[in-house]
């Protein structure tokens, strides 16, 4: 479910293209999917930033 991370960083590591990660943009108030794509880490900066 939607939430924020309290940590500093988190580190979300995809493979196999499968997605499921989504982003919000407060502006909109939209979510984004994050593209998938094989070997891929998406770097999250936390609350703490």
């Amino acid at each position: 479910g939607a939430h924020s991370d309290d940590g500093s960083l988190t580190f979300v590591f995809q493979h196999d293209n499968k997605s499921g990660l989504e982003i919000f943009d407060r502006s909109t108030n939209v979510w984004h999917p994050v593209e998938a794509r094989d070997n891929m880490i998406v770097v999250n900066f936390g609350d703490v930033f």
